[in-house]
């Protein structure tokens, strides 16, 4: 089972983003058996994206992890020291499953 997850950054605050998203966010995610499968960023005239895809066991696994993970108290204070120093670098956060479908080629992808 797939996770997309794309959140919408202020461009000004992007590369606090990514530092924290590289130094922090992706090691704290791999305590909780977070499996980063790609990161991708997209940028258009109205606003700068930051995409990535997890990979999941099960619904149920995917739930428990992001609720430890957000409850995590490393990631509750560097989450807030940046609120403090420089703001939110994220302006909006959106998820959603995302179900193989039998002929799609990833669906013979095993991703660990």
């Amino acid at each position: 089972m797939y996770q997309l997850r794309i959140y919408e950054v202020n461009p000004e605050k992007r590369v606090a983003f990514h530092e924290r998203f590289q130094n922090h966010a992706m090691r704290i995610m791999k305590k909780y058996g977070f499996n980063i499968v790609a990161l991708w960023e997209s940028v258009t005239a109205s606003k700068l994206e930051f995409i990535y895809i997890l990979n999941w066991p099960d619904m149920e696994t995917m739930e428990r992890q992001w609720k430890v993970f957000l409850a995590d108290q490393e990631w509750i204070d560097i989450k807030k020291k940046m609120d403090l120093d420089i703001g939110e670098p994220v302006l909006k956060a959106t998820g959603r499953v995302l179900e193989s479908i039998e002929y799609s080629p990833v669906s013979t992808i095993s991703v660990p």
